[in-house]
């Protein structure tokens, strides 16, 4: 909450696997080009909060970025 709260990131959370979230993108893999593209399995990154773990948006991943890159360009 401390960093998504104070950049105003809405659209960033943690991943509850029981949580139904609209309009979440799909993973494919594809295992030679002659075969087509198939579902990948899913994989559970609630245990994984503290190296990532998290569903964020284009939007706040843009605005998180650029506050990386002006905390290192900033002089303390």
């Amino acid at each position: 909450d401390l960093i998504t709260k104070q950049l105003d990131l809405h659209s960033t959370k943690l991943e509850y696997p029981d949580e139904i979230v609209p309009n979440r993108s799909r993973y494919y893999w594809r295992r030679s080009l002659k075969e087509g593209l198939r579902n990948v399995v899913y994989v559970d990154l609630s245990y994984k909060w503290a190296g990532g773990g998290m569903l964020s948006n284009v939007t706040d991943l843009l605005i998180y970025a650029n506050n990386l890159l002006q905390c290192r360009q900033t002089k303390l």
